[in-house]
């Protein structure tokens, strides 16, 4: 439909900034979120849950690719990999492009969700629709994570809703959560994981570090650089297993070269992400 319209994302209640548009193409609720679709002269066309940028075609790879290679970078010949979220189907397509992956699971538990991103944004929905090695399951993370055989996965990617949403998100962020991923992961196997910008949030790295902690023999808190989000930084997690180092030195110029037509990462600025300014550790610690 043809409309004016005004889109605000915000950051708590102090911090934000809008889009205009003039052609809104899809609009409605589904069970769990306000899924809105419009075209934008800047970013390209754009993709909200509740007033939340998820993607934009012109930025996805900002994204999409930091979370499918960091963690994959950091296992040997990954080849059992589970995406929770993640239904636009952006990292599965990134996941893919690595030859040693022989399955990739994608749980989402919102239906509407790859049926919106499948009509509207199919040059990065076909990537992984059109691999055999891909498999789509309409369900929670959680209950599959239960399910699943322990040490079966090399690398967990959690694309969720942010975690500060609790209504959605809190159980990927629970302590029982971390004690499910650290069963299923086979060891020195990696969790990759969106959390929340560190000053606007820091409540939730608060409550998510201790319970990481147990579970983890280490762990990195990661700021990447993504002009799409509000901050224009957003705060990541991994998380190792039965590992004593998450080495960036893995993600070298050989390795993103072979992954082909990478637009966003550099071995450099990968370090620079895993390198956390001081007032970012007194804002998560303190």
């Amino acid at each position: 439909m043809s409309s004016a319209a005004y889109f605000l994302e915000h950051v708590g209640e102090t911090y934000g900034y809008f889009f205009r548009t003039s052609d809104v193409l899809y609009s409605a609720k589904s069970k769990y979120q306000q899924i809105v679709v419009f075209d934008s002269p800047d970013l390209g066309r754009v993709f909200m849950l509740d007033n939340y940028i998820n993607l934009t075609t012109t930025m996805e790879a900002f994204y999409h690719e930091p979370m499918a290679h960091i963690p994959l970078g950091m296992v040997e010949k990954p080849r059992n990999v589970l995406i929770i979220g993640g239904g636009d189907f952006g990292v599965a397509g990134q996941v893919l492009k690595h030859d040693s992956v022989e399955t990739l699971d994608l749980c989402e538990i919102d239906e509407e969700i790859p049926k919106v991103c499948c009509r509207f944004f199919p040059e990065i929905t076909q990537k992984a629709q059109n691999d055999k090695r891909f498999r789509m399951h309409i369900m929670d993370g959680m209950i599959y994570l239960r399910e699943a055989p322990a040490e079966s996965l090399d690398a967990i990617i959690v694309d969720s809703t942010d975690p500060f949403d609790t209504s959605a998100a809190f159980p990927l962020i629970s302590e029982e959560f971390y004690q499910l991923v650290h069963r299923v992961l086979r060891k020195k196997g990696v969790l990759m994981q969106l959390m929340a910008d560190y000053m606007f949030f820091h409540k939730t790295w608060h409550e998510v570090l201790p319970r990481v902690k147990k579970n983890f023999s280490i762990y990195n808190p990661i700021s990447i650089t993504i002009p799409l989000y509000v901050t224009g930084v957003w705060g990541f997690l991994l998380a190792g297993k039965d590992r004593t180092e998450l080495e960036t030195d893995l993600i070298t110029k050989e390795y993103l070269d072979k992954l082909g037509n990478i637009q966003t990462m550099t071995p450099e600025l990968v370090k620079g992400w895993f390198s956390i300014p001081e007032y970012v550790k007194k804002a998560i610690t303190a």
